[in-house]
């Protein structure tokens, strides 16, 4: 009884560290497959660390290069070649006169962030406009067989998403259950008996 124990206190160890290892294998193959997105990865970085001497602010802006903009970044960056892009050697330099962030904004760019940044540019160097610039598009509403269970657009998208993961919509909600899901969301409370009675 002791071994078999043994046995399988090992085994379980075993499938743990192999699971942690596919774990592993998985993000690492799919972070090498994914894009770098400007919006989420690069502006971020470009804003914080690099906005303040050369951003939108003409008072403040340093060697007359602005890194908020398409033209801009297309003055320090050659796409798919970032060991020649001046962008890149900027940040990877030893040299205190010419690295960016300068030492003296006390800002710096830790060696992952700067792999994203050479990833970006060997990607293309891609530029997207900031999201609240992008004009919204007309988005086609799903057609669903159910069209009875929909009181409106956005409900044609929620049941298109239960189908396709083969979940059938709940019934709808009594009047009582409603007024109690609003008041425990609003208050923190159930409602009492003459609330329920009014709603």
């Amino acid at each position: 009884m002791k071994r078999e124990g043994l046995i399988m206190s090992r085994n379980w160890r075993l499938f743990s560290v192999l699971g942690f290892y596919c774990l592993l294998l998985t993000r690492a193959l799919s972070a090498q497959t994914t894009k770098i997105d400007f919006d989420r990865q690069i502006r971020p970085l470009l804003s914080d660390r690099c906005f303040s001497c050369h951003g939108p602010d003409v008072q403040s802006r340093q060697a007359n290069l602005r890194l908020d903009t398409a033209n801009g970044l297309a003055t320090v960056t050659i796409p798919h070649r970032s060991s020649d892009s001046e962008l890149y050697r900027r940040i990877i330099s030893d040299d205190p006169q010419l690295i960016m962030p300068h030492p003296s904004s006390k800002l710096e760019l830790s060696a992952d962030e700067i792999d994203v940044i050479r990833k970006w540019i060997d990607e293309g160097a891609d530029y997207k406009k900031h999201w609240s610039f992008t004009p919204l598009e007309p988005v086609r509403i799903p057609s669903v067989e159910e069209d009875s269970w929909c009181a409106n657009p956005i409900d044609h998208f929620v049941l298109n998403q239960l189908k396709e993961n083969r979940i059938a919509p709940n019934q709808p909600a009594s009047k009582e259950r409603i007024i109690r899901r609003l008041s425990f969301d609003l208050t923190g409370l159930p409602p009492t008996v003459a609330e329920i009675d009014q709603f």
